[in-house]
């Protein structure tokens, strides 16, 4: 018989890249303003209401990519580049953490259905 793991054991992390943001705004806005983003999370414990609080750390390092030609955003890129060769701008490194409560579905009232995404001919 396998013992069972403490829920404070459970933990875990994972990359999401820029293609993974979505086509809603929030996500375009996102991809176009941060690179892939590395994600941890450990659940601390259980809530109040019977949830799962998870601690959610995430981390990027935000590098210029002249080479690659094939975004919108191409001539930043090639200017910031640019600006760090020459000493007068460095690359970046985004960090942030936040405790949050994840329900048990099975447990929480249903959520409504999201809206379809926005389409973007342009």
């Amino acid at each position: 018989m396998t013992e069972a793991v403490p829920l404070t054991e459970l933990s875990g992390s994972g990359w999401v890249s820029q293609s993974a943001y979505g086509k809603l705004p929030a996500g375009r806005d996102q991809s176009l303003s941060l690179g892939g983003t590395y994600f941890e999370y450990q659940v601390a414990g259980s809530a109040a209401d019977g949830g799962l609080e998870v601690r959610l750390n995430v981390a990027d390092h935000y590098f210029w990519s002249p080479s690659d030609t094939s975004r919108p955003t191409q001539c930043l890129h090639e200017c910031g580049s640019s600006l760090v060769a020459g000493k007068k701008a460095v690359e970046f490194s985004q960090l942030a953490g936040r405790t949050l409560v994840v329900n048990d579905p099975s447990r929480s009232d249903s959520m409504e259905p999201l809206a379809a995404p926005v389409q973007d001919d342009g």
